[in-house]
């Protein structure tokens, strides 16, 4: 009697109690996954984004800086 008392008061509880934690962890996993595919799929701010270049443009060379001569 003993037994099945400890099993109803602490063991059931406690089992759901685990599974609502980790059913809890899953959708918050999988709501993260989600909106970091959102964002890597489309930038929130476009204009923000740096302009494409096209394939065949000359890279921007800077002169380098002069010696001053004493």
């Amino acid at each position: 009697a003993f037994a099945d008392v400890l099993y109803r008061l602490i063991e059931q509880p406690f089992i759901k109690l685990g599974r609502h934690i980790v059913t809890t962890r899953q959708t918050r996993r999988k709501t993260r996954q989600t909106a970091q595919t959102a964002q890597t799929a489309a930038p929130a701010d476009a204009s923000a984004a740096e302009p494409a270049r096209h394939p065949t443009a000359e890279p921007v060379t800077v002169p380098p800086a002069q010696a001053t001569g004493s």
